[in-house]
């Protein structure tokens, strides 16, 4: 850490200290903290510049550095987790966001609500065939093979529908992914079709 530079941050919580509202000097200090790379001081300054900002693009700004801070540099997924979900308080369905919070929620085995937020993800504008595609994956994961399927054959006949819209060099390009879901659906085809299976052959058994 340069020698000179402590005194800078310290010279710079005393202005907003007095004038918080002071743009120089909280641009500067989190300037500053970034490159020291004082990555917890970092992200409780940007938290608090959000807290103070009105909702929009500012406060956005903010509150998706302390949520990346968070999540990437300091690899704390329940904290990163807590900002995205103040995020989409104040500026929901916003698809940066919910992916964090879909990201999150996943590293901490939380399957509900990484599920929520990848159908938002999925249902909302701009949907990918990819974001269906993960929605389907993070129901596989929370066990709903059946809705996982739904979505994996929802997928596969889009897919199948665009296929001859598309330019031959495109489809070159998206065939490898284009199997793996094609596998994935078939093979969680299979098993919702064995647990169909099972539960009418127990109904049999418990019938006669």
């Amino acid at each position: 850490m340069p020698a000179r530079s402590k005194p800078r941050t310290e010279l710079y919580r005393q202005v907003l200290a007095v004038w918080p509202d002071d743009t120089f000097a909280r641009e500067s200090l989190v300037d500053l903290l970034r490159a020291q790379e004082r990555w917890p001081q970092l992200v409780a300054e940007r938290r608090a510049e959000a807290k103070a900002l009105p909702d929009g693009p500012a406060a956005r700004r903010a509150l998706r550095e302390a949520a990346w801070v968070l999540e990437v540099r300091l690899d704390d997924a329940a904290q990163a987790a807590q900002v995205y979900d103040e995020w989409l308080v104040r500026i929901p369905d916003d698809r940066a966001a919910l992916e964090g919070q879909a990201r999150t929620r996943a590293k901490l085995n939380d399957r509900n609500s990484e599920v929520a937020a990848r159908a938002a993800l999925a249902e909302g504008v701009g949907a990918t065939l990819d974001a269906q595609y993960l929605h389907g994956r993070a129901l596989e994961r929370a066990a709903l093979i059946d809705e996982a399927a739904d979505v994996y054959r929802n997928v596969m006949s889009v897919e199948e529908a665009g296929r001859g819209r598309d330019r031959r060099g495109a489809r070159i390009g998206r065939s490898r992914r284009d199997a793996r879901r094609h596998r994935d659906a078939r093979r969680v085809d299979r098993g919702a079709r064995r647990q169909d299976h099972g539960s009418a052959a127990r109904l049999r058994v418990g019938g006669g």
